[in-house]
């Protein structure tokens, strides 16, 4: 009797410490927040769409049917967000604070449906960027503290994030150096410049286009004519012939009066 006793108490023991020092295993839940973009490179005022999904869902029988977290951006890089700018998908509806509380950037989706268990994209973020972008750059776009639940547990799964590349071309209004040089040369020939360099080729090329004209010869007769001093001779032995004439022939009419 005593024998069984002992091993009643040491049975009562045993189980005890099986009890308290077995783990008991609790049910494992969790999922998977997947933040991808439409685009990686875009220009400076274009948009860009951030899409939400969640998938790998382990969440108990009831599944998910909430999703929440923190929209954060660069400010000097996009416009504000707004309510308008988030589309909700797959029979999901979203709510989203951009009234600059300290709220500020919060979004809530929740599904229409009973909670669900298989992969499903949840909404759509449209951002677009300044057109007074500088520089080209890459800037993150993150979703806080991405939080679900099954009903009874609340699970985070931390901060998801994506990079987007601005790409701001720029443009040469400058003439080439080429063309400026040579101007340059040109301008400072006429103004009187120094002429060193590749001057010297401005100040040849504006010398052969001068044309010389020849000199005229005024000691020769263009038209063929005799010249002054041969002229006033002819002109003289005229004058004498017609004196000469004239007095020969009043002395022969004073012979024939005789």
């Amino acid at each position: 009797m005593k024998k069984t006793k002992e091993i009643l108490i040491l049975g009562i023991i045993f189980m005890l410490i099986f009890i308290f020092v077995t783990p008991v295993k609790a049910e494992e839940i969790s999922f998977k927040t997947e933040v991808s973009t439409s685009k990686k490179n875009i220009k400076a005022g274009d948009t860009v769409e951030v899409i939400v999904s969640v998938k790998d869902i382990n969440m108990g029988e009831n599944g998910i049917n909430t999703l929440e977290g923190t929209i954060s951006y660069d400010k000097d890089i996009f416009e504000k967000v707004k309510n308008s700018d988030i589309k909700s998908a797959n029979n999901w509806s979203t709510t989203y604070n951009d009234e600059g509380t300290a709220l500020d950037g919060k979004f809530l989706a929740v599904t229409l449906n009973h909670g669900i268990k298989e992969d499903t994209q949840l909404l759509t973020i449209t951002l677009k960027t300044k057109k007074d972008i500088e520089e080209t750059t890459i800037t993150k776009i993150e979703l806080k503290d991405l939080t679900s639940n099954n009903g009874n547990n609340l699970v985070n799964t931390g901060t998801k994030s994506v990079d987007v590349k601005i790409e701001v071309e720029k443009t040469n209004q400058n003439l080439p150096e080429d063309n400026n040089t040579e101007n340059n040369n040109i301008n400072q020939n006429i103004i009187g410049g120094n002429n060193t360099g590749s001057s010297n080729t401005g100040t040849s090329n504006i010398k052969n286009t001068t044309t010389t004209q020849p000199k005229v010869d005024n000691t020769k007769s263009q038209s063929g004519l005799p010249k002054t001093g041969k002229t006033s001779l002819i002109v003289l032995a005229i004058v004498i012939g017609i004196i000469l004439l004239i007095v020969f022939g009043i002395k022969t009419k004073n012979m024939k009066g005789i």
